[in-house]
Formats: structure tokens, C-alpha cells, sequence
């Protein structure tokens, strides 16, 4: 009977992210379309291809601070793991989040890879990996914020779009707020969802019960941990303001990959509509859309921001997916090999197990 239910969830998760991803692909190749594929050959025919080759390893250093910056709270939270398997782990995480439709299997993932390796407490693990999750939306949303700000002041910019981007920004910042507090008074939790708790522990038996047979043994005691953890690090000022520092390092290269694509492709674009775009783009790609990637769907919003801006169509499509060929494309090889370390099937499993115990 397991076995049926195994098999059962593996073919669903095969086929929701078979769905998901020909979605996607349609989307691409409709945007390919929409702007014309021979206008975008021949306009990256003219690229620098040394300055192409800048981005690819912009983006190398960018994953490098990505990792560090989790390393920091691992580290600032006592916990005893080597800089090169909470990289390898954060790698393996953002391919888990490329191959499936959520990112919710990319956080998952570090948790528990990080209790099988360095045996770490799932709840502390927890507490640094939303932490991480937290510090890196606070930079795409000072990155939103400072370009808003700088583009009013240099050339203007539509109302509309300045209001919206404001509001956005609050909505985020007072999410996480409320976020940190909820946790921070993770005490009454059980006291006030009792069926949540009972779920989450299911949950996490069968996620990781076969794996770590002692490790679930109470929602209490990981609860516990995670909120004890979560606490001890916002007590460390010097360990959160250099994560999130290293987080505004990987945003700085998210903006000059593109920055540089530009440049390669012979058009001077301002940094600060590039910094803007990044940050729009990135806010798209938090949004629940169950597409791998987000393949099809960055290309067009992000093609669509930057023509808003007054850059030619052929340009502004020809530079996002020469920058999509640095930032994710050349990733997936990169973390795909971080993955594989940790072994295919157990992937592969760990993800047919989350699926089927969220029913």
C-alpha cells in the first residue's frame, strides 16, 4: 500500500511539474513571438561577448554571497556546520526551487539536508533559513525603494508606478514585521491552533520520519527551537546586519549582470531603471505561480519594465534573456551538480514526500 502511494505521488509530482513546465515553455516561446526571434538574433549577433562572459562570472559571485549569507546565521546561531556543505546545501536548495514549482521545496530541502549532514535541530535550521528569507527580501526592497527614490529625483517618474511601488513595499515590510512577531510569540501558537499543530506534526513525520526515525518526535520541542533560535539571532545585531549586508552584495550583482549586458550590447541604460526592474521582477518571482523558474514569465515582465522605460523592444527582450542565460540557465547546471551530491533519488523522494503528506 505504501509502495502504491510512493509510486502515486511520484507520478503527481512528475506530472504537475511536466504541466508546469510546458506552461512555461509556452510562455516563452510566445514571448519569442510576440517580439520577433530574428530581431532578437541579430541584435545579440552584435554582443561583446567578453563583456557576456563578465556576467557569467557576476553571477558565480553572486551565489557565493547568497550562500554566505546563510552561512553567517548558521554560524551566528551555534551551529556547527563546514562554509562548503552550507554552500553545497544552498545550491542544492535553488535548483530544488528551479526544478519544482514552489519555493517552498527549496526551504524545505535546506532544513532537512542540514540535519542529515551536520546534524542541526530541524528547528533551529528553520529559524535560519526564514531568517535568510527575511534578511534577502529586506534587499530587493531596498533595491526597490533606492531606484524609486533616485529615479523621482533624476528624471521623473509616472505616479502610478511610484505609488504602487511604495505600497508594495510597505505591504512587504509590514508583512515581515508581522511575520517576526508571530514567531517571536511562537509560545501561544499551539495554545491558539491546536489543529495546526497535530497537521504540522504529521507533516513533518511523514516528510522525515523515514529518514531521521527520532527526529519529529515533538512539534513542541521543534517549535520551541525554531522560535528560541529565531530569537537568539535578532539578539545578534552584528551577525543579521552582515547577512543582510551580503544579501545587498547578491543584489548588486543581480543589477550589474544586467548592467553589463547592456553595456555588451552597445546601449547605455540607467542603473537605476536597471536596479528598479530587478526588484519588480524579483517581487513577480515571490508570487505563487507554479512554474518552474519562473521560465516565460521574468522574460516577459521583465522585457515589459524595461520598454516602459523607453528601451527599444528588440533591446530590452535581447538583454533579459542574454542575462537569463547568466542567471539561470548557467545556474542549473552549477546547483543541479550541488544536487546530485546529495543524491538524485533522495531529491526526488524528498519531494513525492512533502507533496503527498500536504493532502
Amino acid at each position: 500500500m505504501n509502495r502504491e502511494r510512493k509510486a502515486n505521488n511520484t507520478f503527481r509530482v512528475g506530472l504537475i511539474f511536466a504541466v508546469s513546465l510546458a506552461v512555461g515553455v509556452a510562455l516563452l516561446a510566445f514571448f519569442l513571438h510576440l517580439v520577433g526571434f530574428g530581431q532578437i538574433v541579430e541584435t545579440i549577433r552584435r554582443v561583446d561577448i567578453r563583456l557576456v562572459l563578465v556576467a557569467f562570472v557576476l553571477d558565480m559571485l553572486g551565489l557565493f554571497f547568497y550562500g554566505s549569507c546563510w552561512y553567517v546565521l548558521l554560524r551566528a546561531a551555534g551551529l556547527n556546520i563546514p562554509f562548503p556543505t552550507s554552500m553545497s546545501i544552498a545550491l542544492a536548495g535553488i535548483f530544488t526551487c528551479y526544478i519544482t514549482p514552489s519555493g517552498f521545496f527549496m526551504d524545505a530541502s535546506r532544513v532537512l539536508l542540514a540535519s542529515k549532514e551536520s546534524d542541526i535541530p530541524v528547528g533551529d535550521g528553520a529559524a535560519t533559513v526564514i531568517l535568510h528569507k527575511i534578511l534577502f527580501t529586506l534587499g530587493f526592497v531596498t533595491f526597490g525603494l533606492l531606484a524609486t527614490a533616485m529615479l523621482l529625483v533624476t528624471r521623473g517618474l509616472p505616479q502610478p508606478l511610484a505609488v504602487n511601488v511604495f505600497a508594495v513595499t510597505t505591504f512587504v515590510v509590514v508583512g515581515i514585521i508581522g511575520v517576526a512577531l508571530f514567531i517571536i510569540r511562537g509560545d501561544r501558537i499551539r495554545q491558539y491552533f491546536p489543529g495546526l499543530a497535530r497537521r504540522v506534526k504529521s507533516t513533518l513525520d511523514n516528510l522525515g520520519g523515514k529518514y531521521y526515525p527520532a527526529l519529529f518526535s515533538s512539534v513542541k520541542g521543534i517549535t520551541n527551537d525554531f522560535r528560541e533560535t529565531f530569537v537568539r539571532l535578532l539578539k545578534s545585531p552584528t551577525a543579521v546586519l552582515v547577512s543582510y549586508l551580503l544579501s545587498l552584495s547578491y543584489w548588486t550583482t543581480s543589477v550589474l549582470i544586467l548592467y553589463v549586458v547592456f553595456v555588451a550590447l552597445g546601449h547605455n541604460v540607467s542603473i537605476w531603471v536597471i536596479m528598479l526592474t530587478i526588484s519588480i521582477g524579483d517581487f513577480v518571482q515571490m508570487t505563487p505561480i507554479a512554474i518552474p523558474g519562473m521560465l516565460g514569465v521574468i522574460e516577459m515582465v521583465t522585457t515589459t519594465v524595461l520598454v516602459a522605460f523607453g528601451i527599444p523592444l528588440g533591446v530590452a527582450a535581447s538583454a533579459t534573456l542574454l542575462a537569463r542565460v547568466a542567471t539561470f540557465w548557467f545556474d542549473l547546471p552549477i546547483t543541479g551538480a550541488a544536487a546530485s551530491y546529495y543524491g538524485a533519488k533522495y531529491v526526488i523522494s524528498l519531494v513525492s514526500t512533502i507533496s503527498g503528506s500536504s493532502d
